[in-house]
């Protein structure tokens, strides 16, 4: 049985540093929960960013990539 789908609610810009492959992991991981959209790089430092329309909370975010915040240096800007 298939999870109920939830209105996205809130739009983060989401910022990380690192490989574009970090980019694509965090964009992976958070599609389940709402829209990953405009992706591209931060004016400085080279860091990638891109929006995230979902219903989650910046705390669950947080909690979503627990195991990647750090390693990609990831922010919310909201």
């Amino acid at each position: 049985m298939s999870r109920p789908q939830r209105e996205p609610n809130r739009t983060y810009t989401v910022y990380g540093s690192g490989a574009w492959g970090g980019c694509s992991a965090i964009q992976a991981r958070l599609m389940e929960h709402g829209v990953c959209s405009y992706t591209g790089w931060a004016p400085s430092p080279p860091r990638w960013r891109f929006l995230f329309d979902t219903y989650l909370s910046p705390p669950e975010v947080r909690t979503l990539l627990a195991d990647l915040w750090g390693k990609y240096d990831v922010k919310l800007e909201y």
